[in-house]
């Protein structure tokens, strides 16, 4: 059979003359650059580019993630199975010739396709990622682990996937989804229920993140960028999917269930049939000093985000003077701004920290009244209206809320630490950007992959033109941070192109250490400590005699 007979059944498996004459030359070839492709085949770079595309998005042609990017054709009888599944109507047709092009390929002397330990490829589109999730999904033999941003956990329900995940289930697959609940997520999480667990956890920068048993994984990064299209990377490199399975199992032991944390986050309760509306910041103030009067054996109060006006002027001294008097709890955001404050209010009264973002202040006194007043709103927002209501069941409900929040919440020390470390990590990143900027490095705000995405790091530098570019993040100190950052640093690094990729963390640094040296991904790990020291070590500038230290 001559060339130009295998090119016609290409076609009579369903492909146009000229993605089959560009198949047929890279089987020929075994692996090829699209520009040789170009030569051989007569046809456009351009064009053969958007062939290329094609026959990857019907999954028989795959390609490296380096520069150039090397194609290559999966085996020719699993491309024609695939043919077969895209074009059955012809599937008479498609099974003659599979045999003739099996046969007659066999003839030529092929040049053998390189053995690449992982393989990658780059999924453009929603309508191209969802379809490949759901396909996936049909592949699990024993585990599906998941992390899936809750916008597209809401979309993919409306896909080929929750079906797929309900026949994995049938097979004995565990299902196990990890995703940012809110209480919004309520009716979502109660879909899902039939088919998969859904446990709480938030990954920065995660869009998607999902392992197959220990055989491959998809991941997609969220972005910021608007109209920019959503990139998903896939890859089956043992020793990659392993370290990232590991860690989202780490992150599944220390999360709570999606349901408790809906229960923790509900607020509301049964609309009010006898409520007091005061008005006025005047009025306000003095109707709430004369309710913390009352009290005789518990004050419990929320304030999220902290309400700098409502402390500094309305509550602050009545509530200290309850904490004198009866037992005070409060809740509240503390970060660098309000630490100063806290420590004072924290001598009289039990203060905790909790994320939550309720916009309004409220106090319950005895269990028997409680009082809302606008949060964070300025002057003219709290002058409009405060409710104040003594309903047994309104009372109780808020009561309730309280303690869940109260129960999940962080110690003021526990919180003290991180805000100061956080500060510490601010300190750290200016100081390595003045050495680098001394260096004579530019600083950028990102860096852009070879998938076309953009990454952001805590720091991006580069010499003129681009040339010896560093990127370097520094990870907090609590746990879900850490693994978070060894996952969305390694993943990012995947896809640039750096010269020297420093990871900084202020815990220990031999915990990501392990993870980092099985994906042989040239990173360098370092502690607070020793984060300047490894970063003038990788641009060659000399250290200084005082370096800044870190405990």
């Amino acid at each position: 059979m001559s060339l130009e007979n295998i090119t016609k059944r290409f076609v009579d498996l369903g492909l146009s003359e000229e993605e089959a004459t560009v198949l047929r030359d890279l089987y020929l070839a075994g692996e090829s650059k699209a520009g040789d492709l170009a030569r051989s085949s007569g046809l456009a770079r351009i064009k053969v580019y958007r062939i290329l595309d094609r026959l990857q998005g019907m999954n028989i042609v795959e390609s490296t993630m380096g520069r150039p990017v090397i194609f290559s054709p999966i085996p020719p009888d699993s491309a024609i199975e695939r043919l077969i599944e895209h074009a059955a109507r012809k599937l008479e047709t498609m099974q003659v010739a599979r045999e003739e092009v099996i046969k007659e390929l066999s003839r030529f002397k092929l040049q053998e396709r390189p053995q690449v330990e992982a393989k990658y490829r780059i999924i453009q589109g929603k309508r191209q990622i969802y379809p490949w999730i759901a396909k996936m999904a049909a592949s699990a033999g024993s585990e599906i682990l998941a992390y899936v941003e809750r916008e597209d956990l809401r979309k993919i329900y409306y896909t080929d996937i929750p079906e797929e995940l309900a026949k994995a289930r049938k097979r004995g697959v565990k299902v196990r989804i990890l995703t940012d609940v809110d209480y919004s997520l309520a009716a979502t999480v109660k879909d899902y229920a039939g088919y998969a667990d859904i446990r709480h956890t938030r990954i920065p920068g995660m869009s998607i993140l999902l392992v197959i048993d220990e055989s491959e994984l998809v991941v997609s990064a969220t972005t910021k960028v608007e109209g920019a299209t959503d990139v998903a990377l896939w890859m089956n490199g043992k020793n990659f999917v392993a370290g990232i399975k590991g860690l989202l199992g780490e992150s599944w032991e220390n999360a709570i269930s999606a349901q408790t944390r809906i229960n923790i986050m509900k607020e509301g309760g049964k609309a009010l049939q006898d409520i007091l509306i005061v008005r006025g910041t005047q009025s306000i103030g003095e109707f709430y000093k004369g309710m913390l009067s009352r009290a005789k054996k518990k004050v419990l109060h929320i304030s999220v985000p902290y309400d700098t006006e409502f402390f500094g002027t309305l509550a602050s001294d009545s509530l200290a003077w309850a904490g004198r008097k009866v037992e005070m709890q409060v809740l509240t955001a503390i970060d660098g701004s309000s630490l100063g404050d806290i420590r004072d209010l924290g001598e009289r009264c039990k203060i905790r920290h909790v994320d939550a973002r309720a916009g309004v202040n409220i106090t319950i006194v005895d269990g028997e009244e409680v009082m809302l007043t606008p949060a964070a709103g300025g002057a003219k927002s709290r002058s409009q209206s405060a409710i104040w209501s003594n309903v047994r069941d309104y009372v109780e409900h808020y009561r309730i809320m309280f303690d869940n929040l109260w129960s999940s919440s962080t110690a003021m020390p526990d919180r003290i630490v991180l805000v100061e470390a956080q500060a510490k990590v601010a300190e750290m990143a200016s100081s390595m950007r003045r050495l680098l900027e001394g260096a004579g490095f530019r600083i950028q705000k990102a860096i852009k992959g070879t998938s076309g995405f953009v990454h952001e790091f805590s720091i991006v530098a580069a010499r003129e033109h681009g040339t010896a570019v560093v990127v370097v993040d520094i990870a907090g100190p609590e746990k879900p941070d850490l693994q978070a950052a060894v996952i969305g640093f390694v993943v990012k690094c995947m896809d640039i192109k750096a010269d020297s990729k420093l990871l900084v963390t202020l815990s220990d640094p031999a915990e990501m250490q392990a993870s980092i040296k099985s994906f042989h991904s040239g990173i360098t790990v370092a502690g607070a400590g020793d984060a300047e020291k490894a970063l003038r070590k990788m641009i060659g500038v000399q250290e200084k005699q005082q370096q800044i230290t870190t405990a």
